[in-house]
């Protein structure tokens, strides 16, 4: 039986982090020349790169390491098989962490172009090469692209897909387009394309659309009210943004206390310290009065 290069990768990725682990403990050593341990295995170490915090001399010099490794790691792969997707979107990753993005653009575009790229793989890998090309400043060709590419099979790459073709309108300073490309995207029925539509929306300052995206998501009413008064305290409608904050935190819901811990800078700079920890302050319970039931 053939696999396809999904799930070649789905199959390598977990077999490549206990080989990574293997690895970071015990060095190197031999590691079976299969291309699915090597991609798998540099696309670990790639990761992990990815993740460490570079300011400091030792993380600086352990993502070095890494990158290193899942270079050479890479390289062997493409001894292995030079043509195939796998090897190819490897490379563009790696490429693109150390900054080419252009030529990262290229590798996953041959990545697409290869014999053995699936549909699904491509419909991601069109994802990535537009991401590539914008941080390449090429956004023209990025949008060319999303535009061109055949519908993603899978929901979630079509929804990655719309968000980014709104975040490079909107940095390519086409606010009108981007605005009606989110506005479209809050009307599919793909998870949580409209909670992605209003945050898009409400980044770019589109304070009424976002409110329409609001409406059609289907997070719970409490989240609703908190991202509504966030909204309305954006737009200058300080006193409606006040009192539905209040409500929202209210109902004692967990994600509204999260969100509000993390904006808390823009609700003291808005409603001031003093009031928004009295929000915040759990109500006392009350003893049952004697002989009520």
């Amino acid at each position: 039986m053939t696999l396809s290069p999904l799930a070649r990768r789905l199959i390598a990725y977990p077999l490549a982090v206990a080989a990574a682990v293997s690895v970071w403990c015990y060095g190197f050593g031999e590691v079976e020349a299969d291309l699915e341990t090597l991609v798998g295995s540099a696309s670990v170490r790639a990761g992990m790169a990815q993740q460490m915090d570079a300011s400091s001399p030792d993380g600086a010099a352990l993502r070095a390491r890494l990158l290193a490794e899942a270079g050479d790691l890479a390289a062997r792969a493409a001894a292995v098989d030079p043509e195939a997707a796998l090897v190819l979107e490897t490379q563009a990753f790696l490429s693109l962490l150390d900054g080419e993005a252009t030529e990262a653009a290229r590798l996953y575009g041959a990545a697409r172009s290869a014999s053995d790229c699936e549909a699904v793989h491509r419909d991601l890998l069109v994802l990535h090469e537009a991401k590539a090309w914008s941080n390449a400043g090429e956004t023209g060709r990025a949008l060319r692209l999303l535009s061109a590419a055949p519908p993603a099979t899978l929901e979630a790459v079509a929804l990655q897909r719309e968000a980014l073709r709104v975040r490079i309108l909107t940095r390519d300073s086409q606010r009108d387009e981007a605005i009606a490309v989110a506005r479209a995207l809050a009307d599919q029925s793909w998870g949580t394309a409209a909670e992605t539509a209003f945050e898009l929306l409400e980044a770019i300052g589109a304070w009424d659309a976002a409110e329409e995206a609001l409406a059609k998501s289907r997070w719970q009413r409490p989240v609703q009210d908190y991202f509504l008064a966030r909204l309305k305290l954006r737009s200058g409608h300080t006193d409606t943004a006040g009192s539905l904050l209040e409500r929202s935190i209210g109902t004692g819901d967990q994600e509204v206390a999260r969100q509000c811990r993390r904006d808390r800078d823009l609700w003291v700079a808005g409603i001031g310290a003093e009031r928004l920890d009295r929000f915040m302050t759990p109500r006392a319970e009350l003893a049952t009065p004697p002989g009520a039931r």
